[in-house]
């Protein structure tokens, strides 16, 4: 069958600008939040705490991530199999800390679905 002009025409495209809506900015309180669930599993599950994780939510890195809002997690060094990595438990202990849905985690608001996270 052949197209005719005006059968199923195809509407103008747009300009594919989309404007992305910008994330709310994390509080120091929501960050001190996160900081001290994300300890806290990692005590209780017997990992150890990654510091570059914290050091980037914390007065060191604070300013950046709150900017950036994203965790930066790269060895310095990633060729040296010594070198700490976050792992499959402190990425567990990262995402429960973010979601506060461990033991001790408390939501914001109890319409939360998570913790101060969203």
């Amino acid at each position: 069958s052949s197209h005719r002009e005006g059968d199923h025409a195809m509407p103008p495209k747009k300009d594919g600008k989309k404007k992305k809506a910008k994330a709310p900015e994390f509080t120091d309180e929501d960050l001190d939040c996160f900081v001290k669930y994300y300890k806290n599993f990692c005590k209780d599950a017997g990992l150890p705490v990654y510091e570059p994780l914290v050091k980037q939510v914390t007065d060191e890195g604070r300013d950046l991530f709150k900017e950036d809002q994203q965790f930066i997690l790269v060895p310095a060094d990633p060729a040296n199999p010594e070198e700490p990595r976050l792992g499959p438990g402190g990425c567990r202990a990262m995402c429960t800390a973010i979601l506060a849905t461990g033991p001790g985690m408390q939501k914001k608001k109890p319409e939360d679905p998570g913790g101060p996270f969203k």
